[in-house]
């Protein structure tokens, strides 16, 4: 029971990440329009691929588009993120970033069985599994099980990188 009551809930953080990047992506850093509104005021130039006014400094140079208040150019979802979608970023990128705190917490342990006790001998078929699996120090369960560490570490560790860049 304890554990369907976890899975449930990371399912949801789940859905609600996949919601939040939907959002993100439907909305766009202009809101529901695709060009900002077409005023004239103090330090606002003309541009010319939204044959529009802009605001200053908000042009995305990556996605070639104008952003209200651009924060920066989130490559995954192929959007300028901007004062009408960062919010939808920033929960989806926290909701992540639970999940995979929880991936790596609950991997550990997973890992620790399959490898057996840890000695500072086998940190290096740790940190190098593919060639301890040639060598046949290790099990191809104990690679598939350094492997999946490997990949929830280096996950989380990026979507923490993506949360502090937000502070």
């Amino acid at each position: 029971s304890d554990w369907l009551l976890r899975v449930g809930l990371l399912t949801g953080l789940y859905v609600n990440c996949i919601i939040d990047y939907e959002l993100m992506v439907g909305t766009g850093p202009n809101g529901r329009n695709t060009v900002l509104p077409n005023t004239v005021q103090a330090g606002f130039r003309f541009c010319h691929s939204c044959r529009t006014q802009s605001q200053p400094c908000a042009h995305c140079p990556v996605c070639d588009s104008c952003a209200f208040r651009r924060n920066h150019h989130f490559s995954f979802g192929v959007v300028g993120l901007g004062h009408f979608n960062q919010r939808y970023f920033l929960v989806a990128v926290v909701n992540l970033w639970i999940i995979t705190a929880t991936v790596v917490i609950y991997n550990w342990p997973w890992l620790s069985s399959r490898m057996g006790n840890f000695s500072v001998v086998q940190w290096w078929q740790i940190l190098v599994p593919h060639l301890a699996l040639v060598l046949r120090l290790i099990s191809f369960t104990q690679f598939f099980s350094v492997l999946v560490m490997s990949f929830s570490l280096v996950t989380f560790l990026f979507v923490t990188y993506l949360l502090a860049a937000q502070v």
